[in-house]
């Protein structure tokens, strides 16, 4: 749910990724819940894998997580090298 974006965290000075939801003309008060529950939720883990929670909030009617930017691969493209892994 949402966009997800690279940025510049201009005050601790290291790349981060911002997840943004726009509430414009959305059933505001239920994606809110979801929003704030995924934030509680992604900041009580703790693991490698998993991208660090930093910040959430909201600004001119957008939700937004900050979390750590991870470099890697694009989601499709680890999909397919998964798929063909298990196919070989």
């Amino acid at each position: 749910m949402g966009e997800v974006w690279a940025a510049r965290d201009r005050v601790l000075h290291r790349e981060v990724a911002l997840k943004l939801l726009d509430l414009d003309g959305i059933a505001q008060a239920d994606l809110s819940r979801r929003f704030e529950r995924e934030a509680v939720a992604a900041a009580q883990i703790v693991h490698p894998n998993v991208a660090a929670l930093y910040d959430r909030g909201i600004h001119d009617d957008v939700l937004f997580l900050v979390m750590e930017k991870v470099d890697g691969l694009r989601g499709r493209v680890r999909l397919r090298r998964a798929r063909s892994l298990r196919a070989g």
